[in-house]
């Protein structure tokens, strides 16, 4: 009752049996994750720049295509979308400009 461990319940041991250490593969996974994710999206994001949403059957095909969850590339694309497609948004209004210039 008295011992408290700082193990996990669950590990994943490697492939030589050692166990993981959760924190550095979250990260390379992560690191690896973001790579797939803007080779693969950003180029479907560039294409629908005036609308950068994509319906569900898009989502699950954009998620097949990265090998991830729909969840994780609706979560991309609504960061992306914070970042960068916004601001181009205002901007362009501010102008005076149509959306067909947001990519200029």
């Amino acid at each position: 009752v008295g011992n408290k461990t700082t193990r996990p319940i669950f590990c994943i041991p490697n492939k030589d049996g050692t166990p993981t250490d959760d924190s550095s593969n979250k990260k390379k996974n992560d690191r690896s994750l973001e790579k797939v994710h803007k080779e693969k999206l950003t180029p479907w994001l560039l294409r629908n720049w005036t609308n950068p949403y994509p319906d569900a059957y898009e989502l699950d095909m954009l998620s097949q295509e990265c090998r991830s969850t729909p969840k994780a590339v609706a979560h991309w694309m609504g960061n992306q979308r914070n970042r960068y497609w916004r601001k181009s948004l205002s901007k362009a209004m501010a102008m005076g400009r149509p959306a067909s210039f947001l990519l200029e």
